[in-house]
């Protein structure tokens, strides 16, 4: 058996590559293309092939480009590779009219939520396993029915003791029972929710009554709207590009702590965790993460917003 695998993988690494035909091939095959980036001043040539990477030794006239796309594909997968290729094309960004009915739609107080979490190798906390999600962090921008809004959040306390108890039961009040909860992503918040409720069975029916009420702006934005930034991609680091390019995701700390660079939340939380950390570090630590969750409510307010103007005269 380990003889016949040992020969199937040297016949894979022998066979050479297939040629790459150009841009208007790799758009009819997936219209995600990767090389499918760069400044917005380069996608709107019209008199040239729309990718300049090496890569694609023989672009294709704009015009090319037009032919339908992903033949045979699901409707979802070819009407978003159309949506893509037609905001490439305008070398500007693109939504659709009918999201912003559904936007102004959804029920007040709205609710833009994003939870931060850990998966610890070696657990700290009694009844937890190695690399289990934890959530450390939940951050919350509320708007009332007249527009105002304010922010929340939650944030276990370094080197504190379980905080999955405290982070639902916060969680729990400013949600409340009424309102949409616009999450990015949102089976990452399903999925925490649903965890606390097994948890804690006397939280159980309260989480679970959010469920219903969540809306997940990426599946809206993955087949609504385009943005060249954006570079193929609707992660939340991509939409960020797009909807607030003046707000940086990643966290930075003073170099004169001597913490590290900590460029993730869940690095920042593991540097307040750490064993006989000193408590400048921690308030730094604590300082940046809030304000990391700030910031990444801050492009769902956004984001929502760019939904509402949809469909509306400018």
């Amino acid at each position: 058996m380990h003889v016949r695998a040992a020969g199937l993988a040297r016949g894979l690494l022998n066979r050479s590559r297939p040629p790459v035909q150009g841009p208007s091939a790799c758009l009819r095959l997936w219209p995600l293309c990767r090389f499918l980036s760069g400044p917005v001043s380069a996608l709107s040539d019209s008199a040239h092939g729309i990718c300049s990477a090496p890569q694609h030794r023989r672009p294709a006239p704009l015009a090319q480009l037009r032919a339908p796309l992903l033949v045979g594909a699901p409707p979802a997968a070819a009407r978003r590779g159309g949506l893509l290729l037609r905001a490439v094309q305008q070398g500007a960004p693109l939504l659709e009219p009918e999201v912003g009915a559904l936007a102004r739609a959804w029920p007040y107080p709205r609710h833009c939520l994003r939870f931060d979490t850990i998966g610890l190798a070696v657990p700290i906390w009694p009844g937890t396993r190695p690399y289990q999600t934890l959530p450390f962090q939940w951050s919350c921008a509320v708007q009332t029915a007249e527009g105002a809004w304010s922010d929340h959040h939650f944030l276990a306390e370094g080197q504190g003791g379980d905080p999955r108890r405290a982070f639902a039961l916060s969680l729990l009040g400013v949600l409340g029972t009424s309102g949409a909860v616009l999450a990015y992503n949102a089976g990452f918040e399903r999925n925490r929710i649903r965890e606390l409720a097994q948890w804690f069975d006397d939280l159980a029916p309260a989480l679970e009554s959010i469920l219903p009420r969540i809306v997940d702006l990426f599946q809206i934005a993955r087949g609504h709207y385009y943005h060249p930034v954006m570079a193929g991609s609707w992660s939340f680091r991509s939409m960020a590009r797009a909807v607030a390019p003046g707000l940086a995701m990643d966290i930075a700390l003073d170099p004169a702590l001597g913490a590290g660079a900590g460029r993730s939340a869940r690095a920042v939380f593991a540097l307040m965790q750490k064993p006989g950390q000193n408590a400048a570090v921690r308030a730094a630590c604590r300082a940046a993460l809030q304000a990391h969750g700030q910031r990444e409510t801050a492009v769902l307010r956004r984001l929502l917003a760019l939904f509402e103007q949809a469909g509306t005269a400018p």
